[in-house]
């Protein structure tokens, strides 16, 4: 559909959007982090295997971004090998661990091709939804902490500050 990515089956920056916003309605309470990860040296996979392999990577990857979605998260594809994870209902310690999981789980499997087996690793940033946060301006946090991670040296988690506390440094993990 209009709001699935065809290749990978998760939703699409469009069908996140609309199904986070329900976190983001007058009244809702629900703790919420969301987890934006890219695949780290993607430009190489295509460059060097081809594209069909960078596909049957994006694919893997985004497998183990739907496995770690829980009972009530929302996963996507947000852009070429770019993806998003919103957490619902989980705390801080809940949504590290998560993050941990799904990169760890990423470095650690293989997708076949050819005569070989192609590893990848993730960078990842990660934000807490605050008062006054729309999807925009959370996705723009953990958005910079997933860049903070890149410069960083890649395959690690960052923490985005509060939006109060936005002058300071993203927190590495």
């Amino acid at each position: 559909t209009a709001l699935t990515d065809a290749l990978t089956g998760l939703r699409n920056r469009r069908g996140f959007e609309i199904d986070s916003s329900r976190y983001f309605r007058s009244g809702s309470v629900t703790p919420l982090f969301l987890l934006i990860l890219d695949i780290d040296h993607f430009k190489l996979i295509n460059d060097q295997y081809g594209h069909a392999a960078g596909d049957a990577v994006l694919t893997r990857v985004a497998g183990s971004v739907r496995n770690h979605e829980g009972a009530h998260g929302i996963s996507a594809r947000i852009g070429g090998e770019e993806f998003a994870l919103a957490l619902p209902a989980v705390d801080r310690e809940g949504a590290e661990k998560a993050a941990n999981l799904l990169r760890e789980a990423i470095a650690a499997g293989r997708t076949p091709h050819e005569q070989t087996e192609l590893q990848c690793t993730i960078s990842l940033g990660i934000a807490q939804r605050q008062d006054g946060d729309d999807l925009a301006s959370l996705c723009a946090r953990a958005d910079q902490a997933l860049y903070v991670s890149k410069r960083a040296g890649r395959d690690r988690i960052s923490w985005a500050v509060p939006s109060e506390e936005a002058g300071l440094a993203p927190m590495m993990t």
